[in-house]
């Protein structure tokens, strides 16, 4: 089955510096623009209505997501329709890492691949607007609840939040400072280093610092006053329109960043450079996840104690285990 075939691109933008990057990746890995769909519509939870409904009326059997501040490496198209194709048909949805530039990690962001035949499931799962900071992962669960899961694919398909206009990493540094509020103590000296070579960061360090501060309750909604009110007190500079060169080079940019010894991945025990090198048949499963895991720590830990480590791991997935059977009952 061919990506142009099967696949309808929803670009999900809201203004965002890389909306022309964004479309410009997936036309040059072959999809007809009749493929593509930019939605640009606010709140989020309607954009995701929007989105998903464009999707249904395309008639193609899946529908991948991706926000606009996402810029898709070559072949990533591809390799997420391999993988959707072997999930069993109760899968919902699989969804792959990208390189978060402002959290400094790999990790899920930005891009759903949705088989088509579900989403009239999750547009009935998304939560009214203002009830759930994060409505994306509400419906998501939702869904995991009534018997459909989702699937993690252990691959890095691209970039997110690189080169975005100044209001718009401050608007998301700034809700980050509410909905990831555990990652700070970790990611604001990170941030600090990088601040000096790239200005991104110190407009996300100030985003945080008006988040932390703000006593309102905050939405994912780039109309939110509050937003715009502080980006605007600060008297912030704005970036000028992207230039095509920017991001012309997608895999040479994953390269350099995964030189980066503070560079942190979510979901895979293994290093960054590791995870951008794994291949599009990588596959994430129990005794894949524990072979990595041993991989990794084979050179943490003393001679003989891999073994030993390979038991306590297990010991402790058991656990892990019986407690979330017990917090059932």
């Amino acid at each position: 089955m061919r990506p142009e075939d099967a696949v309808t691109i929803v670009i999900r933008a809201a203004g965002e510096r890389t909306v022309e990057a964004c479309r410009a990746a997936v036309l040059a890995q072959g999809m007809p623009a009749g493929n593509i769909v930019i939605v640009r519509e606010a709140p989020f939870s309607r954009a995701m209505r929007v989105g998903f409904q464009a999707g249904i009326d395309a008639g193609r059997p899946w529908t991948f997501c991706i926000d606009a501040d996402v810029i898709l490496r070559p072949g990533a198209i591809a390799v997420m329709l391999a993988h959707a194709l072997r999930q069993p048909s109760n899968v919902f949805e699989i969804q792959a890492l990208a390189l978060d530039k402002i959290t400094i990690t790999l990790r899920e962001v930005g891009n759903h691949f949705f088989r088509t035949a579900h989403l009239a499931r999750v547009i009935a799962e998304i939560p009214e607007e203002g009830t759930a900071l994060r409505p994306e992962s509400a419906a998501q669960y939702a869904m995991v609840r009534k018997g459909y899961p989702f699937h993690f694919v252990p691959y890095v398909l691209g970039l997110h939040d690189f080169g975005q206009f100044n209001r718009d990493i401050f608007r998301k540094s700034f809700t980050h400072a509410q909905k990831h509020l555990h990652l700070l103590p970790d990611l604001i000296p990170k941030m600090r280093a990088r601040a000096r070579q790239d200005a991104d960061f110190d407009i996300a360090l100030q985003g945080i610092a008006e988040g932390l501060k703000a006593t309102e309750d905050v939405r994912i909604d780039i109309r939110y006053p509050l937003f715009r009110q502080r980006f605007d007190a600060l008297e912030l500079p704005e970036k000028d329109a992207a230039a095509d060169a920017e991001f012309a080079d997608v895999d040479a940019i994953l390269d350099r960043w995964a030189q980066a010894d503070d560079l942190v991945v979510r979901r895979l025990p293994m290093s960054a450079r590791a995870a951008m090198d794994l291949g599009p048949d990588a596959r994430f499963d129990r005794w894949s996840r524990l072979r990595w895991t041993l991989q990794q720590r084979r050179a943490e830990l003393r001679a003989g104690m891999v073994p030993v480590y390979a038991v306590a791991a297990g010991l402790e997935q058991c656990g892990i285990r019986l407690k979330r059977a017990v917090q059932k009952r």
